[in-house]
């Protein structure tokens, strides 16, 4: 016993083991392997409650960052089926401008239709700019019968910015009176029955070409995604299988969010946000309306990395202050 004594008194000549001593140092050296074994179950419990190595951190605060400033970009991708991307036209309004404005121009439209047996995807915004420059009523009617396909839908996608107020999105049919009119009579569909959101975020327009240089910013937060994507949360089965003319409203209150990656040392501006949706009956317009508007508080999002340095250099100095300790009582 006395040969596991490893903390001797020191004398001026030679060290003197004890059975005190050894008794001691095996009361430290098991200290020392349950401080060990709790080091690293506490590093993986974290771990494994966190899903990775990382750890967030959630803080709300008010807080206006002159780099949020006045505008956001809503990031959405939907699809409207049955119905032609020919006489879809997405009209904006807020409460900056009470007018009605056409953002038509900003989206990116994907014609989806059966043909000789292969569904085809066929990027086409012409059709506009065709039918302003015709007058002629036989010309419109022959542009209408060469451009339209049967049992067509219309892709959507787009980044739209918007002023940070309260404002709507609306897509329906609103383009020329006699080109709806003859469509109809043609036997196309005019009105918007079915849709699907497979895409919806905010975010901060001030950083979009930071985000867009750093794409790789966002990886560590990848598990967070349906945190900043809401669209997927809610069922959207009843709006895919709608087989009567309808009109769909969305009400989103986006909140901003301030993430910070220890790791990195940066900030990322972005936005996340609350959804509900609700189908209007017995009306007499059918489409998707989207109404948003902003919170004034802002949640700090702190992205924690529990690094396997970290682990060591606390078992590290676990094990310093179970030493140092029982020294002090071996004297």
């Amino acid at each position: 016993m006395k040969n596991l004594d490893f903390f001797r008194t020191p004398k001026s000549s030679s060290t003197k083991s004890t059975v005190c001593g050894g008794i001691i140092s095996l009361i430290s050296l098991l200290i020392l392997m349950l401080v060990v074994v709790y080091q690293i179950v506490n590093f993986e419990n974290k771990s494994a409650l966190q899903g990775s190595l990382n750890s967030v951190i959630n803080q709300v605060k008010v807080e206006n960052d002159h780099i949020h400033g006045n505008l956001a970009i809503m990031e959405m991708n939907l699809t409207l089926y049955d119905i032609s991307c020919l006489i879809i036209n997405p009209m904006i309004t807020s409460e900056v401008d009470s007018s009605i404005i056409s953002v038509n121009n900003v989206f990116h439209k994907v014609r989806i239709f059966e043909e000789d047996g292969v569904t085809k995807y066929l990027a086409d915004n012409t059709f506009e700019e065709e039918l302003e420059k015709i007058d002629d009523e036989k010309e419109i009617i022959d542009l209408i019968k060469k451009s339209f396909k049967e049992n067509e839908s219309c892709n959507l996608y787009a980044k739209v910015f918007v002023p940070k107020t309260l404002g709507s999105i609306t897509f329906a049919t609103m383009v020329n009176p006699f080109v709806l009119a003859f469509t109809d009579a043609e036997g196309y569909n005019i009105v918007v029955k079915k849709h699907q959101f497979h895409s919806l975020k905010f975010k901060s327009a001030s950083q979009v070409a930071l985000m867009e240089e750093d794409p790789m910013f966002m990886d560590a937060f990848e598990e967070d995604e349906g945190l900043f994507d809401r669209i997927g949360d809610i069922d959207q089965s009843e709006y895919m299988n709608n087989d009567e003319p309808s009109h769909v409203v969305y009400y989103a209150t986006a909140v901003p969010h301030v993430i910070y990656d220890q790791s990195e040392k940066k900030d990322l501006y972005t936005y996340s946000y609350s959804l509900n949706h609700n189908k209007k009956k017995h009306i007499d317009v059918s489409g998707v309306s989207l109404f948003y508007d902003f919170s004034p508080l802002t949640m700090r999002v702190t992205k924690r990395t529990n690094s396997y340095a970290k682990l060591i250099i606390n078992i590290s100095a676990s094990v310093c202050g179970v030493y140092s300790l029982f020294s002090i009582f071996s004297i």
